[in-house]
């Protein structure tokens, strides 16, 4: 596999109506919580390869949703993801290398002001024409495993597994064929 198969090079914009970024994780052993984040931005830069493409998705912590309002008010206050002092949780790839029919995305994962390096399995799953406006989207699956003791998330409450299981399902619309950017010019 010599590249992501998607064309035009160049910035693609996540499309905010049609990407999840979400998580779930074991709660008292014996259940999973799932959760959303529905403020987000991101792009990626599509390369000729994948070691000239990058990815980048910023996530509002405020924005948590996991269908109940008092465990989400926990998880925006202090003891979880303190959204007053730490807004925003980002991810900004360092590299993409092709893995069998897959791609491993490695990147810093920047938490509470705590970076760690993870690394995602990344499925490419086809591109397709938008019939609304005609314009080309791609689509991708990125899933990892997390610790939150290791970012400093809700650490020494046990009644939530330390491993927190990450999912982006994405959309990305091409670049306007007007207004391609070389990949190049956004590193």
């Amino acid at each position: 596999m010599a590249g992501i198969p998607i064309s035009p090079p160049g910035v693609w914009k996540i499309d905010t109506n049609h990407t999840q970024v979400g998580f779930s994780i074991r709660h008292l052993g014996i259940s999973m919580v799932y959760g959303l984040f529905a403020n987000y931005s991101g792009h990626a830069v599509i390369g000729p390869d994948p070691e000239a493409s990058s990815v980048e998705v910023t996530a509002s912590t405020n924005s948590i949703s996991t269908g109940n309002t008092w465990r989400d008010g926990h998880l925006v206050g202090a003891d979880f993801l303190d959204c007053e002092r730490f807004p925003a949780l980002t991810f900004r790839s360092t590299s993409i290398v092709p893995a069998g029919d897959r791609y491993t995305l490695a990147g810093d994962l920047t938490i509470k002001n705590i970076s760690k390096p993870v690394s995602f399995d990344l499925m490419f799953n086809g591109t397709n024409v938008f019939p609304v406006d005609e314009t080309t989207h791609a689509g991708f699956l990125a899933t990892t495993i997390i610790r939150r003791s290791e970012f400093d998330v809700g650490y020494g409450i046990p009644v939530a597994a330390d491993e927190v299981h990450i999912r982006i399902d994405a959309q990305l619309i091409a670049p306007d064929a007007s207004t391609v950017e070389s990949p190049e010019a956004t590193r």
